[in-house]
């Protein structure tokens, strides 16, 4: 055997082997991209969460409702303003923490369904 044959054969061989690592950075980009199709959804129903909770209108009119009612119940004015304030620190320190919205969205991602990618190896020569 030559050395040009057995150039020749190793380029065959180079060539084969690039094409299977062609079809397989195929497959494994096609996964990402179904996974990151996937996450769209939960992405977006979090953040709506996430805005609706944070959501200074709505806490503002929580916070006139409850002093309403205090007033309306026949609590004095000073003591219901020290209760509303008490209410709206409390209402305000309920928000969700940048760790607890990990933990949120983990648990939104933990019901979503997994994508696997399947190895498979081939017989590779001894050295």
């Amino acid at each position: 055997m030559s050395i040009r044959s057995v150039g020749i054969e190793m380029g065959e061989e180079m060539e084969k082997e690039s094409r299977y690592d062609t079809e397989e950075v195929k497959e494994l980009l096609a996964a990402v991209s179904d996974f990151l199709k996937g996450l769209k959804e939960p992405i977006m129903d979090f953040m709506k969460i996430i805005t609706e909770s944070f959501s200074g209108e709505k806490i503002g009119k929580e916070v006139a409702a409850f002093y309403k009612s205090l007033i309306e119940a026949g609590i004095d004015a000073e003591t219901a303003k020290k209760w509303t304030e008490k209410f709206m620190d409390e209402r305000l320190n309920a928000f969700p923490t940048v760790s607890s919205l990990g933990e949120v969205f983990g648990k939104i991602m933990e019901k979503r369904p997994k994508v696997k990618i399947s190895e498979e190896k081939e017989d590779e020569p001894e050295t």
